[in-house]
C-alpha cells in the first residue's frame, strides 16, 4: 500500500491517480489562469511515522512564474492534533486543529481549555 495517494479530475471521464512512497513523497501543482496551488506531501521530520503537507499559493498557467505567494504547512502533532503554520506575507502564525475539532494556538493541555 502506498504511503501517499493523489487523485485529480478534469475534462477526462476518469480520474488520474498517483502514489508516493515515504522516500518520494507526493506533489501536485494545480493552476488556474492567474493563481495556482502546489501541494507537497512528505513524512514529518524528525518522526517519519507522521505526515506533513505544504500548500504553496503560486502563479497561474498564463505564463507566470511558479513564485510562492504564501505557504501553509500542516503536520501531525504528538497528541493527535494537526499543527498548522501559515506564512502569507503579513499573516504568520501557528495554530493546532485538535481531534475534537477545536482550533487553538497551543498544543498543550487542550483538554482543560476545550469548549467542544
Amino acid at each position: 500500500m502506498a504511503r501517499f495517494y493523489g487523485e485529480v479530475r478534469g475534462k477526462a471521464p476518469s480520474a488520474a491517480t498517483r502514489e508516493g512512497s515515504e522516500g518520494s513523497g507526493i506533489l501536485a501543482h494545480i493552476r488556474g489562469w492567474r493563481l495556482g496551488l502546489m501541494v507537497t506531501g512528505m513524512t514529518s521530520s524528525p518522526d517519519p511515522e507522521r505526515d506533513a503537507f505544504v500548500v504553496d499559493l503560486t502563479g497561474g498557467s498564463n505564463g507566470g512564474k511558479p513564485t510562492s505567494y504564501g505557504v501553509l504547512i500542516i503536520s501531525e502533532a504528538e497528541n493527535g492534533s494537526r499543527r498548522v503554520f501559515v506564512d502569507a506575507g503579513q499573516v504568520t502564525g501557528v495554530s493546532y486543529l485538535h481531534p475534537c475539532g477545536c482550533w487553538d494556538t497551543r498544543s498543550d493541555n487542550h483538554e482543560e481549555r476545550c469548549t467542544a
